[in-house]
């Protein structure tokens, strides 16, 4: 179970019937109940079991809960929403390129922008549509992708003609069964592509505790920069008719999104470097996916920063995994494994001769400069 430093902050208030959850949640900045000697980021059950029956669930809320109340601090959907965020199934966010991304939990798929889509799934639950220019309003994706309940949901004069259709203004938050949709204003405030007036929208697409938002077209707006509890923010970085690269990544400082993803790029604007120049810029963890590509809730916290990690632990094979996805390494030339060595939890001893570690192709140097950093000590 993880959580943030907002419910740190909340638990340190409460006071003695808390002590002992409060010293486990705080023991390290980002992570929550572990044993000593175990991964602190990993949840150990008999801390958060209260009921003692073997199961984590609401009765154990309802324990803690009352600690709460006898302390006088009476938001518990402080608390609720984080507790729920744990429990909740893994949401799936696809790219499928320039500005249409795919957003799944469970039975729920919701759409944002489809355009360009070549199969014809018919599941979606939700299309949700910014505005009406045609790089984000394409009719026949729309029907590629709805079934008989699918419901469409976009500003007033854009996508009519559909039976199930509800408008949304700036502001505006529409609560549909599992799912919340809350529209954020989207315009230029230095070019006249999408005017104000218009009152298009990007859109905050909210599965239980977690919150996507996806921003349309748009320039960094006192309304985007009063975002708050933003999970994963797709935000436009091709230029032109949005913000830039650098513009985007500014964005990020002001409502500091868990992960940030550049989008409206690789179509008609934007390349490739503008999405690489705003992960380098951006003030929080930031990745460029691919389209088609998928990302788990449960690796939105990963850093991806870190292109390949390899920390030498294993202690038989020659293979060297990499922890941060799949550059495994291969030993050659039958380096020494030091399982009570190194600096993360053991080493490997190069004879300086015929010994060394190969890997599959990283990152090209020609594409942009990188980092490369090792612990190196004399045996």
């Amino acid at each position: 179970m993880r959580t943030e430093r907002g419910l740190h902050t909340a638990l340190r208030i409460v006071g003695a019937p808390l002590v002992v959850v409060v010293l486990l949640i705080s023991a390290q900045a980002d992570c929550v109940f572990g044993q000593a000697g175990a991964d602190p980021c990993e949840p150990n059950a008999a801390d958060v079991d209260f009921s003692g029956d073997d199961w984590i669930d609401f009765a154990d809320f309802a324990h803690l809960a009352r600690h709460w109340q006898a302390a006088d601090f009476n938001d518990l959907s402080v608390f609720m929403r984080f507790w729920l965020q744990d429990a909740a199934p893994p949401i799936y966010i696809t790219w499928l390129g320039h500005a249409s991304v795919r957003i799944a939990q469970e039975d729920i798929v919701v759409y944002v922008d489809p355009v360009d889509i070549v199969t014809s799934p018919h599941d979606a639950t939700l299309i949700l549509v910014t505005h009406s220019h045609s790089d984000h309003f394409a009719p026949a994706s729309i029907d590629s992708l709805s079934g008989p309940a699918t419901q469409i949901i976009a500003p007033v004069g854009v996508a009519t003609g559909y039976a199930r259709r509800q408008s949304i203004a700036p502001g505006q938050t529409i609560d549909l069964p599992g799912v919340r949709i809350i529209g954020v204003a989207s315009y230029n405030i230095n070019k006249t592509n999408h005017p104000k007036a218009s009152n298009w929208v990007g859109f905050i697409v909210q599965l239980g505790a977690k919150r996507i938002y996806c921003a349309g077209d748009t320039d960094l707006t006192p309304e985007m920069k009063a975002l708050t509890d933003i999970d994963v923010a797709f935000l436009p970085a091709g230029g032109t008719y949005t913000m830039t690269a650098a513009e985007a990544a500014d964005a990020t400082k002001y409502f500091m999104p868990r992960l940030a993803i550049p989008y409206h790029w690789g179509r008609s604007v934007g390349t490739t470097a503008d999405a690489e120049r705003f992960v380098t810029l951006a003030a929080c963890n930031a990745l460029v996916m691919t389209k088609g590509q998928t990302i788990s809730s449960d690796d939105w916290d990963k850093d991806f920063t870190v292109a390949a990690y390899w920390k030498l632990d294993e202690k038989t094979g020659n293979v060297a995994h990499d922890s941060n996805g799949s550059n495994h390494a291969t030993l050659n030339g039958g380096p020494t494994w030091q399982p009570t060595g190194g600096e993360v939890g053991g080493a490997l001893e190069l004879d300086g001769v015929d010994d060394y570690v190969s890997t599959p192709f990283v990152l090209n140097p020609s594409a942009g400069s990188f980092s490369i950093f090792a612990v190196l000590a004399a045996p």
